[in-house]
Parts: C-alpha cells; sequence; structure tokens
C-alpha cells in the first residue's frame, strides 16, 4: 500500500516472515508470559510472529489457528509496538487484533510515536479510539518497566535523513554514550551512523537483565570504521549471543545487506568475558531455506554446527575492540598478522601518501579531515568544446581524468585520454594558481560566471531548493577562500601533484591499481598514490609493486579494510588504504622484481585483449561468475584474469614471502568475501528465503470448471477449517 520509493525514503524495508520467525523465537526464548517491546513495528512482521509463539506456548495450537479469548486477550497485553509512522502502526493494530475476530478486544498495546520520545514505565494515549460499551475512548497505554524481549527490523536511515527533531531526542537520551563510545555522527568526515545504531542503544533500557534484543540491521558497520566503536559499545554493555550474516538479499532493494544481531542484558556487575560470541555466514542459495529450528540449534551448539555452516566462536573478552568485526566474522587477520611479519612486506604509507584525487587541494582537504571535492564540477570540469568556447588558455587546463569508470585496464596511457577528449567527456579541468589581477579577461569572464547572484554555473540543485546555489558558496570554495595563504581565491586549486598509481575507489569486482602513464589530474572518486619525497622507483619494482597490488593477497586486504556497499561495491577511502601492506620492493633480489614486473606487464596485455577488467567474467572466469552472481547471463567461455594470471602472481609471491600454503586460503576467501558482496547487488525475489514453518497462502489463478477453485487448489482452504 505504500510506494516503494517512500519506504526507501524513510528507510523502511519489511522483513521476510523466516528471519522475524528466527529472531522471535530466540528473543521469547519459551517463555510464554513473556514481554516483548516492537519498536519501529512497520506493518508488524516481528509483532505477528511473537505472537503465533507465544500462542503455541500458552495453548499448543500450531500457527494459523487461533487462541482462545482468554488466550488472545493475554497475548495482546504482553505485546507493545510503536512507529513514527501512523499507518504501518495501525497495520500492526489491525494484523494482531485479526489473529481471532471472534475475541474482539481492546487490549493490543500500539503507539504512534518516535521511538526515541519513550522511556520505560510512560504513559500515552493510543492515537486511536477504541468501542467500548459507552461509545468510543482513547485507550491508556502504560510501558512496562522491562521487557523480556526486543524485536525489530528498525529505519535503515543515515543520520543526514533523520528530522532534526529526531537528532535532538538521540542527543537527548544517549548524549553521554555518544560521547564515551565516540558515536556522534560527523558528516563533515564522511561519518553517517544508521539510524539502527542508535535503536539498539536505546533499547538496552527497555530489557530486563537476562532479556534479549533480536534486530536484522543493515550489514555495513561491519566493515566501517564506525563499526570498530559500535563493537566497543556493544562489548561493554550486552553478552553477545550471535551474529549472522546472510548471504541472499532479504530485501527487494539492491542497497542493504543485512545480518542478524542477537544479544542479551546481563544482570547488574555481571562479568561478560568468557560469554562465547558465535559468528555465523549463511549461504542461502536463491530459493533456499532457512530453516530456523536448525539455525537456532547451531547458535546453540557452535561446535557441532561447524561441519554444516561457516561459524567461528570467540570468547567476548577474547574479541578486540579496535578492529572491524568483518575480520572475525571470516578470519583474515591470521593471514594479514602472518603478512606483518615477513620482513619482505612494508606498510603502503611508507611509500605513498594516498589521496583522493590529486590536485593540491584534494590533498590538503584529505590531510585536514575535510571533503576532497572541488566544490562545483559543473565549474571545475570541461569538454574540449566548452573549454575553447570560453576562450580559456591551455596553461589553465589540466588533463583530467573525470571517472574511475574510464581505469579499464592495470595502465592509464595518453592514448586512453585521448579516446575520452573524443568521446566528448569532461577532459579537463580548470586549474588556475594566479591572482586575479594578472589574469587574461578571458578568464576573469570565466570566474566571474559561478559568482555571486547572477552566477550562470550553479551547484546541483539541492531537495528543497529551487535553483542551485553559485559555485562560491560550495563549501570547498569558502575554504579556499578563507586559506589565502594557499589558494588565491575560491577558484584556485593550487594545482596538480604526480601520482605514480591511479586506484579505483570503488569497484564492483576487483580493485584496480593502475599504472599512470599520462599524468592526469583526478575525480574526487579516483585515489592518487603520492610518492613520498624520499621515494624513487625504477621501472621494474614499480611494474613489481603493481603485480603485487592486483594479487590476491591486496584484494583480500580491500574485502576487509574497505566498505562494503549493499549495492555490492567494495570501497577504499584514504587512511584504511595507507594500511595496505605491500611488498618491500627495494629488498627483493632483483630476478623476483623481474618475474612480478613479467606478469605485470602479462596481466595488462590480457586486460586489453579481454577489453577491460570491470566485466566478472572477465575477472572471475565465466563459470565462477556465474556462481558469484546467480545470473547465467554472462559471456561464456572467459577464464579469467583470476584463474590465469592473477593465479600466477599469487603463486610467486606466496613463494617470495615463503608463505606458500596461504595462497589458496587467500584465494579461496576473496572468492567468499566477494560472494558476500555480489549477492547483495539484484534485487531480491519474493522466493529468497522461505522459512521452516508450514506457510498457508491462497493461489490467485481461477482453475477451469469453478470460480474459485478452492475445492480442488491443494493451497487453498477453507474458513470452516479455523472457525
Amino acid at each position: 500500500l505504500i510506494p516503494a520509493e517512500e519506504r526507501h525514503r524513510m528507510g523502511q524495508f519489511y522483513t521476510p516472515q523466516p528471519i522475524a520467525e528466527l529472531i522471535a523465537k530466540w528473543c521469547i526464548n519459551g517463555n510464554p508470559s513473556a514481554t516483548v517491546l516492537g519498536p519501529g513495528c512497520g506493518s508488524g512482521t516481528f509483532e505477528v510472529e511473537a505472537y503465533w509463539l507465544l500462542s503455541y506456548l500458552k495453548t499448543g495450537r500450531r500457527r494459523g489457528i487461533p487462541p482462545g479469548s482468554d488466550a488472545h486477550r493475554s497475548i495482546l497485553k504482553q505485546i507493545y509496538a510503536l512507529d513514527i509512522n501512523p499507518f504501518p502502526a495501525q497495520l500492526t493494530a489491525m494484523n494482531l487484533a485479526m489473529k481471532n475476530v471472534r475475541a474482539p478486544t481492546t487490549e493490543a498495546n500500539i503507539l504512534t510515536a518516535d521511538f526515541f520520545s519513550v522511556i520505560p514505565g510512560q504513559k500515552f494515549i493510543a492515537p486511536y479510539p477504541v468501542m467500548t460499551p459507552s461509545g468510543p475512548k482513547h485507550k491508556e497505554v502504560v510501558f512496562p518497566q522491562d521487557f523480556d524481549a526486543v524485536i525489530g527490523n528498525p529505519p535503515y536511515t543515515r543520520w543526514t535523513e533523520i528530522p532534526r527533531d529526531v537528532q535532538k531526542k538521540i542527543e537527548e537520551r544517549l548524549g553521554d554514550l555518544l560521547t564515551k563510545y565516540n558515536l556522534r555522527a560527523d558528516v563533515m568526515r564522511g561519518k553517517e551512523l544508521g539510524l539502527y545504531v542508535y535503536f539498539i542503544m536505546h533499547a538496552h533500557k527497555f530489557l530486563k537483565p537476562g532479556g534479549r534484543l533480536g534486530m536484522i540491521i543493515s550489514d555495513s558497520w561491519l566493515q566501517a570504521q564506525y563499526g570498530v566503536d559500535f563493537g566497543r559499545y556493544l562489548l561493554e554493555n550486552f553478552k553477545v549471543k550471535a551474529l549472522i550474516d546472510i548471504s541472499a538479499r532479504v530485501f527487494p532493494v539492491p542497497l542493504i545487506g543485512t545480518c542478524i544481531i542477537l544479544l542479551e542484558k546481563p544482570a547488574p556487575g555481571e562479568p561478560l568475558e568468557d560469554n562465547k560470541v558465535v559468528f555465523m555466514y549463511l549461504r542461502i542459495p536463491k530459493g533456499g531455506i532457512l530453516n530456523v529450528e536448525d539455525i537456532l540449534w547451531a547458535i546453540n551448539n557452535p561446535e557441532k554446527a561447524k561441519e554444516r555452516y561457516w561459524i567461528r566462536v570467540y570468547r567476548q573478552g577474547d574479541i578486540p575492540k579496535d578492529k572491524r568485526w568483518i575480520d572475525l566474522l571470516f578470519g583474515p587477520g591470521e593471514i594479514l598478522e602472518a603478512l606483518k611479519q615477513s620482513s619482505f612486506v612494508k606498510r603502503l604509507s611508507d611509500y605513498f601518501e594516498p589521496a583522493r584525487g590529486n590536485t593540491i587541494w584534494s590533498v590538503w582537504a584529505i590531510r585536514h579531515g575535510g571533503r576532497p571535492d572541488v566544490g562545483g564540477e559543473e565549474f571545475f570540469y570541461l569538454t574540449e568544446e566548452r573549454a575553447k568556447s570560453m576562450g580559456i588558455p591551455k596553461e589553465f587546463l589540466y588533463p583530467l581524468l573525470p571517472s574511475p569508470r574510464y581505469l579499464r585496464f592495470f595502465t592509464f596511457t595518453q592514448e586512453d585520454w585521448e579516446e575520452l577528449r573524443k568521446e566528448g567527456a569532461k577532459c579537463y579541468l580548470f586549474v588556475c594558481h594566479k591572482p586575479r589581477n594578472e589574469l587574461p579577461e578571458s578568464v576573469k569572464s570565466y570566474i566571474r560566471l559561478g559568482e555571486g547572484p547572477s552566477a550562470k554555473i550553479k551547484l546541483r540543485r539541492r531537495p528543497g531548493e529551487t535553483e542551485g546555489k553559485p559555485i562560491t558558496e560550495s563549501l570547498a570554495s569558502q575554504t579556499r577562500r578563507k586559506h589565502s595563504e594557499l589558494f588565491f581565491d575560491w577558484y584556485d586549486l593550487g594545482g596538480v601533484m604526480e601520482s605514480l598509481v591511479y586506484v579505483t575507489y570503488g569497484s564492483q569486482y576487483w580493485i584496480r591499481f593502475v599504472q599512470a602513464k599520462y599524468q592526469c589530474a583526478l575525480d574526487h572518486r579516483i585515489l592518487a598514490l603520492i610518492p613520498r619525497k624520499e621515494v624513487r622507483f625504477d621501472e621494474i619494482e614499480l611494474k613489481a609493486l603493481l603485480a603485487y597490488m592486483n594479487s590476491s593477497f591486496v584484494q583480500l586486504q580491500a574485502e576487509v579494510m574497505g566498505r562494503s556497499t549493499g549495492g555490492g561495491m567494495i570501497e577504499l577511502d584514504v587512511k584504511p588504504l595507507s594500511n595496505f601492506l605491500v611488498l618491500n620492493v627495494k629488498g627483493l633480489p632483483r630476478e623476483d622484481l623481474e618475474r612480478l614486473a613479467t606478469l605485470f606487464e602479462a596481466l595488462e596485455v590480457e586486460a586489453r585483449r579481454l577489453e577491460g577488467a570491470d566485466a566478472i567474467e572477465n575477472i572471475y572466469g565465466s563459470e565462477l561468475a556465474k556462481d558469484l552472481t546467480g545470473k547465467e547471463n554472462v559471456k561464456e567461455g572467459v577464464p579469467g584474469l583470476f584463474n590465469t594470471v592473477i593465479r600466477e602472481i599469487d603463486e610467486k609471491i606466496g613463494e617470495i614471502l615463503q608463505m606458500e600454503a596461504l595462497v589458496e586460503p587467500v584465494r579461496a576467501m576473496v572468492v567468499e568475501l566477494a560472494r558476500r558482496r555480489l549477492s547483495r547487488a539484484t534485487k531480491a525475489k519474493s522466493e529468497v528465503l522461505r522459512g521452516s514453518e508450514e506457510q498457508l497462502y491462497r493461489n490467485n489463478k481461477r482453475l477451469r470448471g469453478s470460480p474459485w477453485g478452492a475445492d480442488s487448489d491443494p493451497h487453498s482452504t477453507k474458513l470452516t477449517d479455523f472457525m
């Protein structure tokens, strides 16, 4: 009933039944008297699962068979739910009330409210009237002081999308904790936490000691830097019982990857160190069954379940508080630790300063915690035709690489740049590191086009604006104007720094480290490796280093340290890239360097032959590409770089590092992490997960010879079967 676009905007994605069933069963834990809270209840999927489970525990009746009137009313008294949106809240109330239509009741405790406006023990007036013998009345709802279970699917809303009044409530409720655990959003530094983080922190207050919390949330925090701090909060405030990462996309949008988190509130002063934490990765094939009882058994018996599931078990006190949890889930930490111990390895930052873009402005902004974009691509990025029409002299134009999509191979040459220029792409950057009084009139005229109320070149219009603002009002332009010791004015990007390697900031299949054979200014969505002043490479050393950088050993680091987006992309930023472990090419025998350099050349030749290293079959080969994506429409007969040249590079690196035994585990882990990402890259189908509970549903197709087909359709049932 609510358009998908509107639900996406509000961060609302409705949960598949088996997921809700799993969470409800674990949280209620066989307790027929459990009180249950569903914050952000949506249309009531979790509350309905809690209802049927409590009904079974009280009466022994299976799902779909209504309990008696007294049991029905008793169950409704135990379930509390709220949603900020009145329509879903009303649907939840209807969903619960209709579980026994022959037992009308006023006991449903459903509210329209923002979760952060509610505290334990608070009294509310229900938003809807209930019928009584004396007419319609608004019921008073009193929240218990604590609950046995908190369940749900909190909104997937980012901080900037949260209404200001809700942001203030979050600060009011959680201010001290946000300070203690460094969990305040910082949009200027690109730190945007999902609302689900704050939902879990606030829900802690509603649980009684021993109470359980189960939620399905975005899995982006597992690889995000803020996830380290969120993990520390979880470790110090809950018994973390299980984290279940799911391979299948369970929501029908291509931007949300999910995990299930199961937590238990400890008693005051109860030690947490000896609690066992289960990390589980569920690979569910398309249309596969999520066997709820089997997964619950695996959580309780993780050592026995290792033969059937990808499971790792940790003592809570042994989980590092300064590491991202993706490492705990897949265990590449041991491999990276082994690499650190090798004398043949250095940190990437020993050789390079990574930056997003390579203008002096971009590098300066990154160093000072700012955003590296130029602050108005509409002004600074020009096509050849546009530059000529504006009369801008060549000395103010620098060849531009405007997007990572042009980095399709493992070298970038002048011929590659000429190709995008001929296509009419934006191929020049306006670079003007001079005071205005020294500029030719044509350049002054162009600068004026981005200034003031009469500006002709403007920023993109933002939501709520009737038109875009002048370029001078961008944050980047204003910052440059403030720092006149470095930049002459808002239009001055300072110049362009030489880069030896261009790196794709985001890639679907393989992060590419590209030899910069032609110097360009880089868009901020391309990472530049700028050599340290004291570092010099000869051609063989650089190519050997690039061979390693494009190996599975580095791709594993990208999968672990990068940020996985719901759309299946892996994104790298400056800080994690600085910590990458790379070959110490200055300390290796020349013959090893020459062999790696030759392999890099072979990698480039093969990528050119395949017409790009940006298609999945060209990377992984046709057969593995089908397996990773579940798609059949891939190009047939392609062996793939991963199975040919990259394998040779991997094996040579294993030999150099004297870690031959690690080569296959590294490659296998890269494939599994890629599978995890790519399984979220396609739109979910309604049959993507099927629960283990018997489902009752109707077939909408009418059967010939019968207007309804109820008698002969095995998927239909009669109302009299229930009443």
